[in-house]
């Protein structure tokens, strides 16, 4: 299964995983955001993020499908992973 991700503008995938972030709770003490919005390295105006895993997510005390975890996102494609978002192995 290939891992799937949220892209779109930086303000779109900040929106996204702030949505995300609120319906899941977070910072609820235990984790403090979904994920962290970052800039792909071979097109720095696409952001990106992972996107929920369809199995959900559970901390220890709350489980979310994914479906409650991404109500309410919009702006954003579904893509694939793409190994061209990260910097070659040495580059920083």
């Amino acid at each position: 299964m290939t891992d799937m991700f949220y892209t779109g503008t930086q303000d779109n995938v900040i929106a996204a995983n702030n949505q995300i972030n609120i319906n899941c709770g977070f910072p609820d003490g235990i984790t403090t955001t979904w994920a962290i919005p970052q800039a792909s390295y071979s097109d720095p105006t696409l952001w990106f993020i992972a996107m929920p895993p369809s199995n959900g997510y559970r901390n220890g005390i709350v489980t979310l499908t994914q479906a409650q975890m991404i109500a309410g996102v919009s702006s954003v494609t579904e893509t694939p992973y793409d190994p061209s978002w990260f910097p070659p192995y040495g580059v920083q």
